[in-house]
């Protein structure tokens, strides 16, 4: 049992379930982010923690809905790490997933390596997430971001996300679920429809099709 759906792009784009060789990668990614601990031995127990939650279920019951406490899954719900790489095979980004509702998806870390930010990966990584959505039958995003964004990247995709008609302020909450922090967070909440805005928007992306493959 292991998390296992391959999305990739008609231009050539893929994201993939995290895998213990992207430890370096990962480690980069989450040195600087900017909610939680990003000590050494926090980022350590972090890419662990991940690497056993993508072991943890069938991909499938996350399609099925069947991701509740009443389906035998743990309170956590189930949990997907994912990487996206660029068209040339390059790891750009991680993100980390909680499915712990039928067709919720909470989006828990959005994290750009630093050797691709300011390159307008964001939205394009947000455009590609969509066949996932798609696959896994996610009626609705929730994800967390800071109140006050660290990095400059965020405030250009608050405007794309305003744009699409996502719910930037849903909640103001203290963060208490990352190790270390407790930042000022607000939650943010899209339907299917406005991430498929938000891909309709992104450059070169609009007609972009997805294949569903399995590792």
């Amino acid at each position: 049992m292991a998390a296992s759906t391959i999305v990739t792009s008609s231009n050539g784009w893929k994201t993939r379930p995290l895998v213990e060789s992207d430890s370096t990668f990962f480690m980069e990614s989450f040195a600087d982010y900017p909610l939680g601990s990003n000590s050494y031995a926090a980022r350590v127990n972090k890419f662990s923690a991940c690497l056993y939650q993508n072991s943890l279920y069938e991909d499938s019951i996350i399609k099925s809905g069947k991701v509740t406490v009443a389906d035998g899954v743990d309170g956590n719900g189930v949990i997907r790490t994912y990487v996206t790489e660029r068209a040339d095979g390059q790891a750009i980004h991680t993100r980390i997933l909680i499915m712990h509702q039928p067709g919720i998806m909470v989006i828990r870390s959005y994290a750009m390596h630093p050797t691709y930010r300011g390159n307008g990966y964001a939205h394009q990584c947000a455009a590609h997430a969509v066949g996932l959505l798609r696959e896994w039958n996610i009626t609705k995003c929730r994800a967390w971001i800071e109140a006050t964004p660290s990095f400059p990247a965020m405030p250009s995709m608050k405007t794309k996300y305003n744009t699409a008609g996502v719910n930037l302020d849903m909640s103001t909450d203290t963060n208490v679920q990352d190790y270390g922090d407790e930042s000022s967070i607000k939650m943010l909440e899209a339907d299917l429809s406005h991430s498929e805005t938000l891909k309709t928007n992104c450059p070169g992306w609009a007609d972009v099709t997805y294949t569903i493959s399995t590792s």
